[in-house]
Order: structure tokens, then C-alpha cells, then sequence
């Protein structure tokens, strides 16, 4: 019944009605539904051995029923092999490169949100200088309007005081 609804749900996101389907319909449903949950079931049961087959020196020591010590000494030879052995099945591991690239995702999305946030801050300096720039046009239009005003005022007063002299 749950294989029924996780396909009802599916449907109903392709805007589909799963009541209006014919029975053969439903049943080849049921049968890609119940392929696609083992190739599910494998594929997590895959990732889980993965993640939990770890190479480390620890593991090899246990393995090789030792003390890491042991492997540390003999001229470091055994620790070095180790080391790079490691290196090398990492390498290799899909899931230590997906980890990677995780951070490396990590790093660029900040980078992008340092960048939009930069962005976004001279876009918003560029509108204030704009709207600055035009209440300073206004301004030095009033200076201006004022000064002409007070030069009329003094050829004003220039001429009053030549007449009463």
C-alpha cells in the first residue's frame, strides 16, 4: 500500500490522477516503482559500505593484529607506505570526492554571497550618489537663484542710496 501511495504522490506531481489509469497502467507502475526501490536499497547499501570502508593506520593495524607503534617504526618506512597507500585509495573513493567538492562548493557560495553582497552595496552607493548629485544640482540652483537675488537687492540699494545723496 505504501508503493501505491509513493506512486499516487508522483503522479499527482507530473499532474497525473492515478484513479483514472487502467489496471495494466497501475500494475506496470507497481512493478518500475518496486525496480526502482531495489536500485534504491542498492545504491544506499552501496554508499554505506563506502563511507564505512575506512583506510586508516589504525584500521591497517587492527587488521594486521599490531600496535600502530609498530608501523610507525622501522625507519619510518612502514608509516610512509601507509601514508601514501592511503593517499592513493582515497583518491580513488567517490565519496572522498564528493567531500571535496563539497567544500570547494562551499567556498565558491560564500565567495558568490561576498561578491552579490558587494554587488548589492555599490549598486546601492551608485542610486545614493545619483539621487545625492541631483539634490546637489537643486541646491547649487537655489546658491545660484540667491545670489542673483542678492545682487539685485545690492544694484537696489546701490541705486536708493545714489538717489537720496
Amino acid at each position: 500500500m505504501e508503493r501505491d501511495q509513493h506512486i499516487i504522490e508522483k503522479l499527482r506531481m507530473m499532474d497525473e490522477d492515478y484513479d483514472g489509469l487502467k489496471p495494466y497502467v497501475k500494475n506496470y507502475l507497481d512493478r518500475i516503482e518496486c525496480i526502482i526501490e531495489e536500485q534504491e536499497k542498492l545504491r544506499d547499501n552501496a554508499i554505506d559500505i563506502l563511507s564505512s570502508n575506512e583506510l586508516t593506520c589504525s584500521a591497517l593495524a587492527k587488521t594486521l593484529d599490531c600496535s600502530r607503534t609498530t608501523l610507525y617504526n622501522h625507519n619510518q618506512i612502514l608509516k610512509k607506505y601507509i601514508e601514501y597507500s592511503v593517499a592513493c585509495y582515497n583518491e580513488k573513493n567517490p565519496l572522498q570526492e564528493i567531500d571535496e567538492n563539497r567544500k570547494k562548493r562551499a567556498i565558491l557560495e560564500q565567495k558568490v554571497y561576498c561578491m552579490e553582497s558587494r554587488d548589492i552595496r555599490n549598486e546601492q552607493l551608485k542610486h545614493d550618489c545619483k539621487t545625492l548629485t541631483a539634490m546637489l544640482k537643486e541646491k547649487n540652483q537655489e546658491i545660484q537663484r540667491l545670489h542673483q537675488r542678492v545682487m539685485e537687492l545690492t544694484s537696489e540699494q546701490q541705486k536708493n542710496r545714489n538717489k537720496y545723496l
